[in-house]
């Protein structure tokens, strides 16, 4: 039981900071560039650490 809680955690640990040191810089300079299409991309990226944020605290 323990095992699987560390091991989910890490899994959201480590998807979130993919997506905010790695995606988030990129989606946010491609916004500042376009900002037509570049804002419904950092939507959807914004909307996505929130997802998986839900998903995984629904597992713990």
């Amino acid at each position: 039981m323990w095992c699987t809680t560390f091991f989910v955690t890490g899994i959201e640990i480590i998807s979130l900071m993919i997506i905010r040191f790695l995606l988030a810089p990129k989606l946010i300079n491609f916004s500042a560039q376009r900002t037509k299409t570049g804002q419904p991309i950092l939507a959807i990226g914004l909307v996505l650490e929130v997802v998986l944020n839900t998903l995984f605290a629904d597992q713990l």
